[in-house]
């Protein structure tokens, strides 16, 4: 069993000089990862620092004004940090997170 410290998740989900060795990390592990409670709301925080010292508000607001892609701020704020990100596809369940992902040129994947 390995204990995951949100150093590595934060690493995980956004670009930085360590996620390549978080994603190969990540990949190769075939052990139980467990964290504590604290694992939410310290990566809560760094996600929310990294959000504001990026602009992603605004990136995200900027999305909210395009009516067509009918986003709520939650969904905005997600295809902000997919782009900020330069991913180039998108998972979700959500259908109207699929429209606008395709119409921001994101392959969404799990229709």
């Amino acid at each position: 069993m390995i204990y995951l410290d949100t150093s590595v998740v934060v690493a995980l989900l956004t670009p930085e000089e360590s996620s390549s060795r978080a994603l190969n990390w990540f990949a190769q592990s075939r052990e139980p990862l467990i964290s504590g409670d604290w694992l939410f709301t310290e990566t809560h925080s760094a996600l929310g620092m990294k959000q504001r010292h990026h602009g992603l508000f605004h990136q995200a607001a900027e999305l909210l004004k395009d009516s067509a892609l009918g986003l709520r701020a939650g969904d905005a704020l997600h295809l902000a940090v997919a782009l900020h990100s330069r991913c180039t596809r998108l998972t979700s369940f959500d259908h109207a997170m699929h429209r606008a992902a395709k119409a921001l040129g994101l392959k969404p994947e799990l229709d």
